[in-house]
């Protein structure tokens, strides 16, 4: 499958999910003026890369995201959740700096509304 590349803007975040390794990562501020028009081909790529795989998992290094985004990294959230529950294994490796208490908090208010696997990594 294709990758999906798309370059970091002042308000979006970079993604690179990568068809061939398996490697899905967004990074950055999410702050999109049209938050369902930016993450409908994340959530269209995930869904089709999905298909026949027995693991995805997702790398977020968000330094911040509005609450349109919010909404959206839910909705991408319950497509992990769905394929877990048709037996794919699924994973969120949320990434935050150190320092950067408030977006560790956002990440574990996320874990709270879905049953998929969360871990935490600090850099």
């Amino acid at each position: 499958m294709e990758s999906l590349l798309i370059p970091a803007t002042e308000l979006t975040p970079a993604v690179n999910f990568d068809g061939a390794s398996g490697k899905l990562f967004i990074e950055g501020k999410s702050l999109p003026e049209d938050s369902r028009s930016f993450y409908q081909p994340i959530l269209d790529w995930v869904q089709q890369y999905s298909e026949g795989k027995t693991e995805v998992k997702i790398n977020l290094f968000l330094s911040y995201f509005n609450s349109s985004s919010a909404k959206q990294l839910i909705k991408l959230l319950y497509l992990f959740e769905d394929l877990s529950e048709k037996g794919v294994t699924t994973g969120v490796n949320w990434i935050h700096k150190k320092s950067d208490t408030m977006m560790q908090e956002r990440g574990e208010e996320l874990a709270m509304l879905v049953s998929v696997p969360f871990t935490y990594e600090v850099r």
